[in-house]
């Protein structure tokens, strides 16, 4: 069974657009430490994080569980409000035609809220294909993160992602 669509996938022609809102019941200052620090990063999304916290600043990150390196500059720094950045990734020979090069911009709002913080994710850019997979494990990962705010055990990111990709159009293209 598929999982309800809780972010937005525009696929139009070489365009792509992934987007999340959250509603979380936590401050700015502690989403921002989740979402900026390598220690938390490591927590629920990347198996590493280099940070340069500056616009400008070089980033690096290993995703999990699967890792895939990624790096870029940071564009945007302004905590706990916003953090924008490249993610830049060379063509995966495990990956096949899956993930090939490629180049996006990811933005991360953080706008208080009165019982938090709206948190709004987005990217622009990556290819069809490999946007397709990023929504789904975007919205798994975002689960991940409610939790570990919450002190709550963290789900299985394989097990969210599988239950989500069907309402992104996996099956379709994967």
């Amino acid at each position: 069974m598929t999982a309800p669509r809780r972010g937005e996938l525009v696929l139009d022609g070489d365009e792509t657009l992934i987007r999340f809102e959250r509603e979380l019941r936590h401050a700015p200052a502690r989403v921002w430490k989740a979402i900026t620090e390598p220690g938390e990063l490591a927590q629920w999304m990347l198996e590493s994080a280099m940070i340069e916290p500056r616009v400008g600043g070089s980033l690096r990150y290993v995703s999990s569980p699967t890792p895939i390196v990624w790096v870029g500059k940071v564009l945007a720094w302004d905590p706990p409000h916003l953090y924008e950045h490249e993610m830049i990734s060379e063509p995966d020979p495990r990956f096949g035609q899956h993930i090939g090069l490629e180049r996006a911009i990811a933005r991360w709002e953080l706008a208080p809220t009165a019982r938090g913080t709206r948190l709004t994710v987005t990217f622009r850019g990556f290819t069809r294909r490999v946007a397709i997979g990023f929504a789904p494990g975007t919205e798994a990962f975002l689960d991940r993160l409610d939790a570990l705010l919450d002190a709550a055990p963290l789900p299985d990111w394989m097990e969210r992602f599988v239950a989500c990709r069907g309402a992104y159009g996996w099956e379709d293209e994967a």
